[in-house]
């Protein structure tokens, strides 16, 4: 592992029950090398593949990489699961102490609350730019404002409520200008008013990416080089799976 090294992957596998706890030592040897010879770190992704979260708070107690821009997180545990309500996470004070970071994906079975980010101070994360989460981890985050891209990471089950928690998290980030979110269609659901509340909400989108596990309701029609992007809603030739990428100079008013 090279310390003058700016970006570490690591994909670990955890392909089988207790594969985590056999090789534990690796572990340690690996966070130790992360903290202790790469103090310049910019770039951390490390995503995983297995029913257990990695343990690895130890990698967000401490005043280690202060250059970071980038932190990519999957199915982990960052910290103590449970906390007395007045204490603020270690990962949370990690985060707010990291000046210069400009991307936070939070992807898979993420472990930390959403609750928690609420706690994060408002001065915190000025730079950051691009956000992965949940819904609820967009809402709860108070730097919400200056993000320009958002990706929800978990499939949303469209029902009655779901518009609004739309309308409510694009509010937050008023900036945003790429939205990416995928949505579970139940059976004879009308997507329309999903779709109402993004272009209401999101008035400076400009590109949108949609993925639905089933058949949606209707298809979009974008008519470029006109100031407005006109949508047009009908039924989707039955697919399994129906994937809409876009780019919208202006939202129409719908």
């Amino acid at each position: 592992m090279n310390p003058g090294g700016t970006t570490r992957r690591l994909i670990p596998d955890a392909s089988f029950n207790g594969w985590i706890a056999e090789i534990e030592p690796i572990f340690k040897r690996l966070w130790d090398t992360l903290i202790h010879r790469c103090p310049d770190l910019r770039e951390l992704s490390i995503l995983t593949q297995g029913p257990d979260p990695i343990d690895a708070p130890i990698l967000f107690a401490g005043d280690h990489w202060p250059n970071l821009r980038s932190l990519e997180l999957g199915n982990m545990a960052v910290g103590p699961a449970v906390i007395n309500d007045e204490d603020i996470h270690p990962f949370i004070t990690f985060l707010s102490e990291r000046n210069h970071l400009r991307t936070l994906r939070l992807s898979g079975d993420f472990t930390l609350s959403s609750r928690h980010f609420a706690r994060l101070p408002r001065d915190s994360l000025q730079d950051l730019r691009c956000f992965c989460g949940t819904i609820d981890h967009l809402s709860s985050l108070p730097s919400a404002k200056s993000l320009l891209s958002v990706e929800i990471s978990n499939p949303l089950v469209l029902r009655e409520v779901t518009p609004l928690a739309i309308t409510q998290a694009l509010q937050t980030a008023p900036a945003v200008r790429s939205l990416k979110v995928s949505f579970v269609l139940q059976s004879g659901y009308d997507g329309f008013g999903i779709l109402r509340s993004i272009a209401t909400a999101g008035a400076h989108i400009k590109h949108l990416d949609l993925t639905f596990s089933h058949k949606p309701s209707f298809y979009l029609v974008c008519r470029f080089g006109y100031p407005k992007c006109i949508l047009i809603f009908t039924d989707l030739p039955r697919r399994k799976c129906s994937r809409g990428r876009f780019d919208l100079f202006q939202n129409s008013g719908l």
